[in-house]
């Protein structure tokens, strides 16, 4: 039986994989992308993730 604390464990950690996820998908983005300004736009979210 899961106590309260895995469950909040399991929630953090499924939180800290998406934000690992969109920061992967931000720098690609951001390596792929031409547009300079897009690519700024990409680069400047990256430190928000």
């Amino acid at each position: 039986m899961n106590t309260y604390t895995d469950k909040i464990g399991n929630k953090l950690n499924d939180l800290l994989e998406k934000t690992y996820d969109a920061e992967k998908g931000f720098s690609k983005a951001a390596e792929n992308v031409k547009e300079t300004p897009l690519k700024n736009y990409l680069k400047g979210n990256l430190k928000n993730v």
